[in-house]
């Protein structure tokens, strides 16, 4: 694959590095699109780990499951929707510092409304939703909340966004938009994030995701320059993002 600002050595194009590519040890998980699913019904049964640390995703109850056509995975906002990590209630993976990068497309048929992404309950989870008209990010880690309002809405009609979303290893936190800078906030470094399970909390206030999220990519590690740019070029490009 050939991503932006490709340079030219001795005639011969170099593709930049891709997901997989950069900075590879710090890749944790990679749930990537139309790629290692299992399908059962028009419903995601698993989600493999293309990371290679098998820190799949799946669901055991039938009811349970999201949707998949083709590769769009659609989450309802309900405590029917949702995966968990290895399929293990109670696993969790912890992170200081770290890149979480989410393909979405919310339901625009419904409100925007504490709309939970990924992590563990309330008390650790990346939430997305609009308030007076201002797209909002809230990152709850270990009871600690930090909301940053977005100078890029959401975008809207039935396209995919990409929402980055890092965290350094001093606790400043940064949001972007397809690429762009849209927000900053701090935090306490000592409070970790844990995830476990995709699309809706266990317990809390937040609802579930209302729509499809397409591609995650975790590190731990907050990536900056060209290792962001080109992570997020590779990411935009399989979901034709602009």
């Amino acid at each position: 694959m050939l991503g932006l600002g490709n340079s030219i050595t001795g005639g011969t194009a170099l593709a930049d590095p891709v997901i997989g590519e950069i900075d590879p040890t710090r890749l944790k998980i990679w749930l990537k699109r139309g790629t290692g699913q299992t399908i059962s019904g028009g419903k995601l049964t698993n989600w493999a780990d293309s990371s290679g640390n098998s820190n799949f995703f799946s669901q055991s109850q039938d009811a349970n499951r999201p949707l998949i056509s083709g590769d769009e995975v659609t989450f309802d906002g309900t405590i029917n929707s949702f995966l968990f990590l290895s399929a293990s209630f109670g696993t969790q993976i912890s992170f200081s510092a770290f890149t979480f990068m989410f393909v979405l497309n919310p339901n625009e048929s419904a409100t925007l409304d504490d709309e939970f992404i990924f992590g563990v309950t309330g008390r650790d989870g990346v939430v997305i939703y609009k308030d007076r008209d201002i797209s909002r990010v809230s990152i709850n880690k270990n009871d600690s909340q930090t909301v940053i309002d977005g100078s890029i809405d959401f975008p809207t009609g039935d396209n995919d966004f990409l929402l980055t979303v890092t965290r350094a290893g001093n606790g400043d936190i940064a949001i972007r938009i397809n690429g762009s800078g849209s927000g900053t906030g701090t935090s306490n470094i000592s409070n970790q994030f844990d995830l476990t399970n995709i699309g809706m909390p266990i317990g809390g206030s937040d609802t579930g995701f209302n729509g499809q999220i397409n591609e995650i990519v975790v590190y731990d590690t907050d990536l900056t320059g060209s290792d962001l740019t080109n992570a997020e070029n590779d990411v935009m490009n399989r979901s034709n993002i602009s």
